[in-house]
């Protein structure tokens, strides 16, 4: 068959009747699973499962945004080796929220933010160079002159 041409395909014959049969069961289990009494409201349960699916989705992300604020701002942190401040976060949290909300909260610090998992980012105030203060600290990761992600179990190590 030559490039960019679809071949199609039909069912006929007996195979039809089969086909609507496993189809229609799969729609009875579908109906059955979501509690609902007949296959016109699926449409009508799936567009409701998807708004408090939204809505759930959305209140936990208020949350861990409320959790992250008030591990930033709290007095539970570590510092040392040219570091302000040092944060040993729950590796379930969204790191890239963590990183984002401390920035955002610090931003004339040097924080250190890191995960049991050895995930970390090293965020620099202005005039530090990140990279540097990751050469120095010994663990390696990428970034720029204000910032430093990576995974480095060295990392652990550092404030245990």
């Amino acid at each position: 068959m030559a490039s960019g041409v679809k071949r199609i395909s039909a069912i006929t014959g007996p195979k039809v009747s089969e086909r609507m049969q496993e189809l229609q069961a799969m729609l009875d289990t579908t109906v059955e699973k979501l509690g609902i009494k007949t296959h016109t409201q699926l449409a009508d349960k799936l567009e409701k499962t998807l708004k408090e699916y939204d809505e759930m989705k959305s209140a936990i992300e208020s949350l861990e945004n409320k959790i992250v604020h008030q591990l930033l701002t709290g007095k539970d942190f570590a510092s040392g080796k040219d570091l302000d401040k040092v944060f040993k976060v729950p590796a379930d949290l969204n790191f890239k929220n963590v990183a984002f909300q401390a920035k955002a909260l610090l931003p004339e610090q040097n924080i250190l933010i890191y995960t049991d998992e050895g995930s970390f980012v090293l965020l620099t105030k202005t005039g530090t160079s990140a990279k540097d203060m990751a050469t120095k600290l010994g663990i390696k990761g990428g970034g720029n002159e204000a910032t430093v992600q990576g995974r480095d179990e060295k990392v652990l190590s550092l404030f245990a």
